[in-house]
């Protein structure tokens, strides 16, 4: 089971003055960090785009992947062409 809590290597957040901007016209919040900022971001125009401010994959493992990687993963197969 993966923790609420996500390993960072940066400090990034979008500037507050647009992010109610942006959720009106192109993005939906997915999650928020403990500084109540936004964390992750999906496109509202695309089937697929995320874009997250911490590293998934650091605490993925074969065993157990992230969430995030494994939804990646498993859309990619499904979209891939059938032979």
């Amino acid at each position: 089971m993966h923790s609420p809590e996500e390993l960072t290597s940066t400090r990034y957040s979008m500037y507050p003055q647009l992010i109610n901007a942006l959720v009106e016209n192109n993005i939906d919040v997915e999650a928020y960090n403990q500084f109540e900022e936004p964390e992750i971001v999906s496109l509202k125009q695309h089937d697929f785009f995320l874009a997250c401010g911490f590293c998934p994959q650091i605490s993925s493992t074969r065993e157990l992947p992230h969430p995030l990687v494994y939804t990646f993963v498993k859309a990619c197969l499904h979209l891939q062409p059938q032979s």
